[in-house]
């Protein structure tokens, strides 16, 4: 069900929520002692498709005089502070959350979503784009 919705266009980051979907499942999977549940598993897996990368609830306290929005190295930090058993386990691939960076077919398929989504084309617009059938794939999030 997940994939269906991000395929048609939903979004995972919620500018006016106080919640990240991607944070919850991250905490979740962190308090699961290594036992990772398979459905917990595959939703993160098939949300970092969707997005170019993690981004994670700033710390308020940390930031009161200067621009977090984009801080490469906050994001990194507090992904090895919090989450560092996903690193190992591969969960969490460290192209996605700032220890690498982004792999530019990943970061091409989200622009590429992003402006069929904007002309309201999505995913049927997917089709209609002169890539071959693999790469439509892809884009349409059915592949990783």
């Amino acid at each position: 069900m997940l994939l269906i919705l991000l395929r048609f266009g939903a979004s995972i980051e919620a500018e006016s929520s106080s919640t990240n979907p991607i944070e919850t499942i991250l905490d979740r999977l962190q308090e699961s002692n290594r036992k990772y549940p398979y459905e917990l598993v595959t939703c993160l897996r098939v949300i970092l498709r969707a997005v170019p990368t993690v981004k994670l609830t700033v710390d308020m306290k940390e930031y009161r005089d200067f621009d977090y929005e984009d801080d490469y190295n906050y994001q990194r930090r507090t992904v090895l502070e919090r989450y560092p058993h996903l690193l190992e386990d591969h969960l969490i691939p460290s192209s996605r959350c700032g220890l690498r960076p982004t792999e530019l077919k990943h970061l091409c398929r989200c622009a590429v979503r992003r402006r069929l989504w904007e002309n309201f084309q999505l995913p049927f617009g997917i089709k209609r784009l002169p890539i071959p059938n693999a790469l439509q794939k892809y884009v349409d999030l059915c592949l990783d």
